[in-house]
């Protein structure tokens, strides 16, 4: 204000995020703010840790989903193959049994 000119500031006091800071330092405590601004840091981590596993979950999912087909088309296999072995061997046995029979 010198030679009757208003000087301008750089910035409205009390008007910026220090400010506020400040004051909730000031009425909370210092070490309120910190655990406050450690538990926001900590549930944030939690947060994409969970969302993490869960990703990893959805998949592992989908990998026993695929593997449960794959394993039911094996058993089917097994089952069809176990069958035909059957066939197979009562046919030998029936065969068998007449060559025996007329066998003298």
């Amino acid at each position: 204000m010198a030679n009757g000119t208003p000087s301008s500031q750089l910035g409205v006091p009390g008007a910026g995020w220090v400010d506020v800071v400040s004051r909730v330092i000031v009425q909370v405590g210092f070490p309120v703010v910190v655990a406050g601004v450690l538990l926001w840091f900590l549930l944030g981590r939690f947060q994409e840790n969970m969302m993490t596993i869960v990703m990893r979950m959805n998949s592992n999912t989908d990998s026993v989903k695929i593997l449960l087909e794959n394993e039911t088309q094996q058993l089917a296999e097994l089952r069809a193959q176990t069958l035909l072995f059957k066939q197979i061997a009562e046919k030998m046995q029936d065969r068998e049994r007449r060559r025996l029979d007329v066998a003298p």
